[in-house]
C-alpha cells in the first residue's frame, strides 16, 4: 500500500516549489498525519488535527485523502475505546465488526482474546435470558405505588427499590420525584423492617446466594471463614467472589431482565455517598448493632462486596416474597 505522505510530497514540479500556501498545506499535513495514534487519546488528537486540516486547506491536493484518513481514524478510535474498556464490551465488538469498513480483523482478534478470559459455570446462565422469567406488578396499598416484580428461581423479587415512607429512618439521596421514581429511598436496617409491606420482607443471606447464583455468580465462604486469609487490618486478601462478567451485566442490566441492580448510593456516618457507582442492599442477617449487607460496584474489583455494617446506615431494600 502506498504512503499518503510520500505520494502527496513527491508529486512531480512540486519539490522547489516557493508557494507559501504549498509550504503551508505540507507542513500542516506532515505534522497531523505523522502524529501518533497508539491510545484513544492521541487518535483524538490526531484527529482533530486532520479536521483543522481540512478547515484551513480546502484547496490542497490532497482534500480527499484527508477527510478518508479522517474517517478511518474515527474507527479506530471507536476500536480502541471498546479495546480499553473495563467492560469490554463483547456485543459493542460484535457490532463494530460487523458494520465497519475497516479494522474488522483487529476487532475479531480483540472478540476471541476477550472470550478466552470469559469463566462460565457447568449449567448454562439463565438470567440472561428473559424467556425464563415471570414478571408482574405488586400494588402496595399503603400509598398505592406499584412495583415491577420477577420471578427468579422459585423466588418472587422487587425489581424496584422500596419507596414507603415511613418517617424516622428513612431518607431520599436527594430530593425530587424523579430521584424517587428511579432510586426509591435509603433505610436504616430498623426503618427498613417497618417499611416493608404485608407479605414481602428483606431477603436472608442464602436467597442472595441463590440469586448470585441464578446469574452464575457464587462466593467461597471457605475463603471468607479462614482467619488466614485476612491482613493485619482486617481486609480479605483472596476474593472469594466467583465472578463471572456475563452473569453480572445480566443482573445490573434492567434491559436484559427486568430485575435491575440499581447505584442509587448509600448513606454513611451522616454523608450521603457514591450515587450511580454503588448501590447498597440489607440482608435480614444481623446482630444488635450491625447486620450484613451487599454493596453492588461498577469499578472493576468492587463488583460484589458482602460485608457487615452499622444498621444505622443508610442503604436500599430490595424485597423478596414471603
Amino acid at each position: 500500500m502506498s504512503n499518503p505522505t510520500k505520494d502527496i510530497f513527491n508529486q512531480p514540479g512540486e519539490e522547489q516549489s516557493q508557494d507559501p500556501y504549498v509550504h503551508s498545506w505540507k507542513a500542516a499535513w506532515k505534522k497531523a498525519f505523522n502524529y501518533p495514534e497508539e491510545t484513544v487519546s492521541t487518535i483524538q488528537e490526531k484527529i482533530h488535527l486532520i479536521f483543522n486540516y481540512t478547515d484551513d486547506f480546502k484547496e490542497a491536493p490532497n482534500i480527499d485523502l484527508a477527510y478518508e484518513h479522517g474517517r478511518k481514524l474515527e474507527y479506530k478510535h471507536e476500536l480502541y475505546e471498546l479495546k480499553e474498556s473495563k467492560t469490554r464490551k463483547l456485543f459493542s465488538l460484535k457490532k463494530f465488526y460487523e458494520d465497519s469498513p475497516f479494522y474488522r480483523n483487529e476487532a475479531l482478534e480483540l472478540i476471541k482474546e476477550i472470550k478466552k478470559y470469559y469463566s462460565f459455570p457447568e449449567e448454562p446462565i439463565i438470567g440472561a435470558k428473559s424467556e425464563n422469567l415471570v414478571s408482574g406488578e405488586f400494588l402496595d396499598s399503603r400509598d398505592k405505588q406499584v412495583y415491577r416484580t420477577v420471578k427468579i428461581g422459585d423466588k418472587t423479587w422487587m425489581a424496584q427499590n422500596l419507596n414507603f415512607n415511613v418517617g424516622d429512618g428513612c431518607e431520599y439521596f436527594q430530593e425530587g420525584s424523579g430521584y424517587a421514581k428511579k432510586h426509591g429511598l435509603l433505610y436504616t436496617w430498623d426503618a427498613a423492617q417497618n417499611a416493608c409491606p404485608e407479605g414481602w420482607r428483606l431477603p436472608f443471606d442464602e436467597e442472595w446466594e441463590e440469586l448470585f447464583k441464578w446469574f452464575g455468580i457464587s462466593f467461597d465462604w471457605n475463603i471468607i471463614d479462614n482467619p488466614h486469609n485476612y491482613n493485619e487490618e482486617g481486609d480479605l486478601i483472596i476474593n472469594p467472589l466467583n465472578y463471572n462478567e456475563e452473569g453480572y451485566q445480566a443482573m445490573i442490566n434492567k434491559g436484559i431482565n427486568g430485575f435491575g441492580i440499581d447505584f442509587g448510593g448509600y448513606k454513611a456516618n451522616g454523608l450521603f455517598l457514591n450515587q450511580n457507582d454503588n448501590g447498597c442492599y440489607w440482608s435480614s442477617e444481623n446482630n444488635p448493632l450491625t447486620a450484613w449487607s451487599y454493596t453492588f460496584g461498577r469499578r472493576k474489583g468492587e463488583e460484589i462486596i458482602r460485608e457487615v455494617v452499622p444498621k444505622s446506615n443508610g442503604y436500599s431494600c430490595r424485597l423478596i416474597k414471603k
